[in-house]
């Protein structure tokens, strides 16, 4: 995988997340978790992405 590739997969992963997060919670809910509790919000990302296999 060319890192182009590798890096647009990382986007395209954390987007996804985003949006789950919005439909879990209610819609703007990161935007307003990254003003308010930044450190939460990067955690609450980084479990949701590590469902995602990077392997692939």
């Amino acid at each position: 995988m060319t890192a182009l590739a590798r890096t647009t997969r990382e986007q395209n992963i954390e987007e996804i997340s985003v949006q789950l997060l919005d439909q879990l919670y209610y819609s703007g809910y990161v935007e307003e978790m990254s003003i308010i509790d930044p450190a939460k919000v990067e955690w609450e990302l980084a479990q949701m992405e590590s469902q995602f296999s990077k392997n692939n």
